[in-house]
């Protein structure tokens, strides 16, 4: 008796195996995640005006910038990705991925402001900060418990790490440049819109191949709870960040 070959097919959530994994957006956490951003990239500049005033600025801006503009951002937009597939992080990578995305805000803003007039400083910050981010981007990304397997495309990878070190040297411009409120949140929504680029851009490098094969980590985050918890952890990094910024301003500089 013949036999149905579709009925052959190993499905996994409806996907077949060795397909490409269907998905889509949820746009109002795409939204979410350019507000974030825009908002972290805003106290970030808010406070690197403390430097013109005598105060140190590493801590405050690489948690808002590093913590909530970027980090935040990132997985606020990683759970705006939705396939039929269940998604979960893994937790260990998603926890270093925030103290990478600090660490090397924090560095970039400290080789910066040495010398802001000097464009070298300003380089060397932007590229630590957009490989930084780079990193912290496709460690999260590593860290995605899915039954399947990831293609790149490597041209728009490449595009991801042009628009990471454009955005990082940009942001460093701006936050040792501009003067004005206005000016300053102009500059917040352009950087918002440049973190954003550079995350759905990496995203779009990715092809997910349902795959038979793998198994879930036993310490994970699951999809579902992810943009909570990130968005709590992102207020958590604001208010650490002006928390710090009015502790040293109060003592005054050193």
């Amino acid at each position: 008796m013949p036999t149905d070959s579709a009925s052959a097919i190993e499905m996994i959530s409806g996907v077949p195996v060795g397909a490409p994994v269907p998905y889509e957006y949820n746009l109002l956490l795409v939204a979410l995640s350019f507000l974030i951003s825009v908002l972290g990239s805003y106290v970030a500049l808010e406070m690197a005006t403390e430097r013109r005033r005598g105060n140190d600025t590493v801590t405050g801006p690489a948690f808002a910038l590093g913590g909530c503009a970027i980090w935040a951002m990132h997985f606020i937009g990683m759970a705006a990705y939705t396939t039929p597939l269940r998604v979960s992080y893994s937790l260990f990578p998603t926890l270093a991925s925030l103290v990478l995305a600090v660490g090397v805000t924090g560095f970039g803003f400290a080789i910066a402001q040495r010398d802001p007039s000097d464009r070298r400083n300003l380089l060397i910050g932007g590229v630590s900060i957009g490989g930084g981010v780079l990193t912290m981007h496709y460690l999260g990304m590593f860290g995605m418990d899915i039954r399947a397997t990831t293609e790149w495309r490597l041209a728009v990878v490449a595009a991801s790490v042009l628009i990471a070190v454009s955005a990082a040297t940009a942001a460093l411009w701006f936050a040792f440049t501009v003067t004005r409120r206005w000016q300053r949140a102009l500059a917040a929504v352009a950087m918002g819109v440049a973190v954003c680029a550079m995350h759905y851009t990496g995203m779009a490098a990715a092809i997910f191949v349902c795959s038979a094969n793998g198994s879930p980590s036993q310490y994970v985050l699951e999809g579902a709870y992810l943009p909570h918890i990130v968005f709590a952890l992102a207020l958590v990094s604001l208010a650490t960040s002006m928390a710090y910024t009015r502790f040293d301003k109060a003592i005054g500089p050193r």
